[in-house]
């Protein structure tokens, strides 16, 4: 699992289903990872996160992102993946999207922009949390969070 070396793993979601984003706070509650959830509920909320603007300034850097991939509501979340990872303080930070995409190309679409994993959005959160463990088994438990 994610190392977090004494301190809660700052996770920023940026969903905009009030549904989801509480579905995906069970589940990180259910993955073991200790961590602090922080959630915005669109992409231009989540660039200004990131980028301690208006409201958000003061607040901690996120150690991992997800991102909903599809939200009508809002720019194109593909966009907002390059955003993040051409930006000089955040094109390290990981990035997990979660998304309905059921084409190949669309999800390598998302790893060509960078993304550090997809996960195909879940219907609960036992299913979530058993994505988030087998992401852990990967690239999650390589990641060491320094303290701040």
């Amino acid at each position: 699992m994610l190392r977090s070396q004494g301190r809660p793993i700052e996770i920023l979601v940026i969903e905009d289903d009030p549904a989801n984003a509480r579905m995906i706070a069970e589940a990180l509650g259910k993955s073991g990872i200790p961590h602090t959830v922080h959630t915005v509920h669109c992409e231009r909320d989540g660039l200004a996160f990131l980028r301690q603007e208006g409201e958000f300034k003061g607040r901690p850097r996120p150690d991992l992102v997800i991102l909903d991939i599809a939200m009508p509501e809002c720019s194109q979340s593909c966009d907002v993946l390059s955003e993040i990872k051409n930006d000089s303080l955040n094109h390290r930070l990981p990035v997990v999207v979660l998304g309905t995409l059921d084409s190949d190309a669309a999800v390598m679409e998302t790893y060509l922009k960078n993304a550090n994993a997809y996960i195909a959005k879940p219907s609960d959160a036992d299913q979530f949390a058993k994505a988030l463990e087998t992401l852990g088994a990967f690239w999650l438990r390589v990641v060491t969070v320094v303290p701040r």
